[in-house]
């Protein structure tokens, strides 16, 4: 089963995602660029909005710019970008960073241009250092989209290579409706949008209930209730974990991250 994570950068338009089918909720600010981070009051807000209904993830900006932890008291994941970053930089990086357990690095799609490391290797680093998952998503939103810069073999190698290593993976990068049939194919944990659920399908623009609830009736026919969503997420983590070695019942801190008992 793949999930629909929205990105909103309000509580309104957290309000219009979540009236109709959006199982995750993604806070970050467009116009600050691909991770750019909303302010510290608006992750708590939406948080609280979401009051457990839906889990809550941020965007945080990218390493290279140093970027600093979520507010106090928001419990959700939290995305990194690779801009302009190697892996030795990344990894020094992670040393100092308190919450790797909750976070989530974005491999680029276009690592050439972004400068960032294959999403092999991000893949790799994720689960060396025991993080949550990997997002693959494109840098530069000039309205190229993921299928354009990965093709679907790639993406399939890659989802397989996330689920052998017991790492969610979520798939976006300018993605459109008409995208979905061949993405669900592959199989991801997860298929994130911004620009296709909003007015014009432009990632500036307000959300769109309409488009919100299209993307929603594509990606599963029937809507999930957020305890279903929850359980076959804490489900999920915990039988990858096993494969990894990891005979836990399920991550503490990820679990509460999204509103399960562990």
């Amino acid at each position: 089963m793949t999930l629909l994570l929205v990105s909103v950068r309000s509580v309104e338009e957290a309000a219009i995602a979540l009236r109709n089918g959006t199982d995750i909720l993604d806070v970050k600010e467009p116009q600050r660029g691909s991770l750019g981070r909303a302010d510290d009051e608006l992750l708590l807000a939406v948080e609280k909005y979401a009051a457990n209904r839906v889990p809550v993830t941020a965007a945080l900006g990218e390493v290279s710019q140093n970027p600093a932890p979520p507010p106090c008291g928001f419990g959700g994941l939290v995305k990194v970008g690779l801009f302009h970053s190697n892996v030795r930089l990344i990894k020094n990086w992670l040393a100092d960073w308190p919450l790797q357990e909750r976070t989530v690095p974005v491999a680029y799609a276009d690592y050439l241009r972004a400068g960032s490391p294959l999403p092999e290797a991000v893949l790799d680093l994720a689960a060396s250092y025991d993080l949550f998952g990997v997002v693959v998503d494109t840098w530069h939103k000039d309205g190229t989209r993921l299928l354009e810069w990965l093709s679907p073999g790639r993406l399939r190698f890659l989802i397989q290579k996330a689920h052998r290593l017991g790492l969610f993976i979520a798939l976006a990068g300018s993605l459109r409706l008409d995208d979905v049939p061949t993405l669900l194919r592959l199989e991801p944990d997860i298929l994130g949008f911004r620009a296709a659920a909003c007015v014009l399908g432009q990632r500036g623009l307000t959300m769109d209930a309409e488009a919100v609830a299209r993307l929603s009736e594509a990606v599963h026919a029937s809507a999930c209730s957020s305890d279903q969503v929850r359980k076959l997420m804490t489900r999920t983590l915990c039988n990858r974990r096993m494969a990894r070695g990891n005979h836990e019942s399920t991550n503490p801190v990820a679990a509460q991250s999204f509103g399960v008992a562990p």
